[in-house]
């Protein structure tokens, strides 16, 4: 659970270098959205597999 905690918070790090980096212009508007898209994907797949593992330990 500790390791998924710390994949979280490097997701929403490199979600916000995304959003810099689009908003400094080293990244289009249209890739930028692709790998927020993707990041959004692996963050809810961040979440259930915290939250079937939550289940197995308090089942």
């Amino acid at each position: 659970m500790q390791f998924l905690g710390i994949a979280k918070g490097s997701l929403a790090e490199a979600e916000t270098q995304l959003l810099l980096a689009e908003r400094l212009s080293y990244l289009g508007r249209a890739d930028a959205r692709t790998l927020l898209l993707a990041s959004s994907d692996i963050n809810r797949m961040l979440v259930a597999l915290s939250a079937s593992l939550k289940r197995r330990t308090d089942g």
